[in-house]
């Protein structure tokens, strides 16, 4: 199976959700994408750099280096908003890689992030 049809599995078994993200992290930029319709490339490119934002420390952060703080790479972020809850989820085998999810902002949000870990060894693989 491809990364696309990976990404449009993943879409289709979470309940109101309107787009999966394939990110790569390092880079800010979403790779592959399934969405129940045309996206602006400006919304992807803000998804990608939200997403690096969210799940990766920048490299002069105070914080890293210290016991306990900042030595561990966030692996989930979730940001609400009246219109949309948005998932992210860092890959556990492939660091620099996420799966971004754009939801109804009544989607359940641990049913959101099982599915993206579901999925996300096999997109990675396909990379």
């Amino acid at each position: 199976m491809s990364a696309a049809e990976h990404l449009e599995e993943c879409r289709n078994a979470i309940s109101g959700c309107n787009l999966v993200a394939f990110i790569d992290l390092q880079a800010s930029m979403v790779l592959s994408v399934s969405a129940a319709s045309k996206q602006r490339q400006e919304r992807l490119d803000m998804l990608g750099a939200l997403a690096s934002d969210l799940l990766r420390l920048p490299e002069d952060d105070p914080l890293q280096g210290l016991p306990g703080d900042g030595t561990v790479l966030p692996q989930t972020a979730i940001r609400l908003s009246a219109t949309e809850t948005t998932v992210f989820v860092r890959s556990q085998a492939e660091p620099n890689e996420a799966l971004c999810c754009a939801c109804a902002p009544d989607t359940r949000v641990d049913e959101t992030i099982a599915a993206a870990r579901r999925v996300l060894p096999d997109i990675g693989a396909n990379d």
